[in-house]
C-alpha cells in the first residue's frame, strides 16, 4: 500500500509540476537556417535576472520554466534582438518566420499563441505587422498618421477591456507615448497597485502625475538648471521678464529636437512679432561637450542653453523629446508641444 501511495504521489508531483510552469515550443523558419544557434530567455525575478537557454535543432527548441506567478519575460533567438512575452502557465507555441519584405526593418516576425496574454499580445503585434505593411505604402503623412491613430485607439480599446492583465498592460506600454493625458490617467487608475509599482508602469504614473500639475491652464513649476560655466540658475529668473517664455526640452542625438531649432531660431529673430519671447532650451544630454559643441557650431540659437544637470525635465513630465511649454507673463502654462504656426500666431496678435 506504501508503494502504491508513493507512486501515486509522484503522478500528482508530476502533474502538479506541469501545471505550475511553461513549456514554449518553438518552431523555427528554415530559410533562417538557424540550426545550432542559442536561444535564450530571461526572467527577471526582481532581484537578478534569471537564464535559461536552448540549442534550436531541426528548426525547433523547447524550454520549460517553473512559473511562480505571471510576469513579464523575454526571449532572444540566436541575437536576432528580445522579443517580450509573459511568462505564464500552459503551453506556448512560439514561431519565428523569415520576412520576404527588403523594406522591412526586421529580418523575421515572431508569433506566440496558446496562453491568454500572449494571444492578447499575439493580437496586438500581428495588428502593428499590418500597420507597417500598410504604411509602407502611403506617401502621404497625414494619411499615415490617420492609420497610426486609428492602430493606436483600437490597441487603447483592446487594452481598456481589462488593464489588469499582463498582455492588456503589454499594449498599454507600447503605445503610452501616443496616448492623451486623459488616456493615461484613466489606464493607469484602472491597474492595480502590484502593477504601479514595478517600471516601466512607476515611471509612466509619476510623469503623467508630473504631466496634470503642469498642464494648460496651470502655474508653471520652477526648476533649476546649469549653464554650459556650470552655474545654477531658475527658470523664475526668466518667466515675468518678457511675454512669453518657450522651456524647449531636447537633446543633440534626437532628431526631430534637431529639426525643431531652425524653426525656433526663425520665431526668435523675427522682428516683426508683437509680443516679446525668450526661449529656454533644456538639453538632456549625458555628454556636456557634444551638447557645447553642437552649439559652437550653431551660433544662430543664440537664446538661452541650459543643461538638465538636476532631471527637471522630470517635473514636466517628459516622456518624449522634443517637449515644449509655452509660459506667459504672469507665469501660466498656456501651451504644451505647440506647433510653430501657433506660436507665430500668439506672437503677432
Amino acid at each position: 500500500m506504501k508503494r502504491i501511495l508513493f507512486f501515486l504521489l509522484c503522478a500528482m508531483c508530476l502533474v502538479a509540476c506541469k501545471k505550475n510552469s511553461m513549456t514554449i515550443i518553438g518552431k523555427i523558419d528554415p530559410e533562417l537556417e538557424l540550426n545550432g544557434k542559442e536561444v535564450k530567455l530571461v526572467v527577471n525575478d526582481g532581484e537578478a535576472e534569471q537564464e535559461y537557454f536552448a540549442e534550436i535543432a531541426d528548426n525547433g527548441f523547447k524550454l520549460t520554466k517553473p512559473v511562480p506567478y505571471e510576469q513579464f519575460a523575454t526571449i532572444n533567438i540566436a541575437d536576432m534582438g528580445d522579443f517580450t512575452f509573459v511568462l505564464e502557465k500552459g503551453v506556448l507555441n512560439l514561431e519565428m518566420e523569415a520576412i520576404d519584405d527588403t523594406l522591412s526593418s526586421y529580418l523575421a516576425h515572431i508569433y506566440v499563441s496558446g496562453t491568454p496574454n500572449n494571444d492578447i499580445i499575439n493580437r496586438y503585434n500581428v495588428k502593428g505587422n499590418e500597420l507597417e505593411s500598410a504604411l509602407r505604402s502611403v506617401d502621404n503623412d497625414d494619411e499615415a498618421q490617420e492609420l497610426y491613430d486609428e492602430f493606436a485607439a483600437q490597441a487603447f480599446d483592446e487594452a481598456m477591456t481589462d488593464i489588469t492583465k499582463l498582455g492588456n498592460e503589454y499594449i498599454f506600454t507600447n503605445i503610452v507615448y501616443d496616448l492623451s493625458l486623459e488616456q493615461r490617467e484613466k489606464a493607469l487608475a484602472g491597474m492595480t497597485q502590484e502593477q504601479l509599482s514595478r517600471k516601466p508602469l512607476s515611471t509612466i504614473a509619476e510623469r503623467t502625475k508630473a504631466q496634470f500639475e503642469t498642464a494648460v491652464g496651470k502655474q508653471y513649476t520652477d526648476i533649476t538648471f546649469t549653464d554650459a560655466q556650470g552655474s545654477d540658475h531658475q527658470l523664475s529668473e526668466y518667466v515675468g521678464q518678457s511675454d512669453f517664455v518657450l522651456l524647449d526640452i531636447w537633446a543633440t542625438w534626437c532628431p526631430p529636437c534637431r529639426a525643431l531649432l531652425p524653426k525656433l531660431a526663425q520665431i526668435y529673430h523675427n522682428k516683426n512679432k508683437k509680443h516679446q519671447l525668450q526661449i529656454v532650451s533644456l538639453s538632456v544630454d549625458n555628454d556636456k561637450d557634444t551638447w557645447t559643441k553642437f552649439l559652437a557650431e550653431h551660433k544662430d540659437y543664440s537664446w538661452i542653453q541650459m543643461s538638465d544637470t538636476y532631471d527637471a525635465a522630470e517635473q514636466y513630465g517628459v516622456m518624449t523629446i522634443p517637449t515644449t511649454v509655452l509660459i506667459d507673463i504672469n507665469g501660466n502654462i498656456v501651451a504644451r508641444n505647440i506647433s510653430e504656426d501657433e506660436l507665430k500666431e500668439i506672437l503677432i496678435k
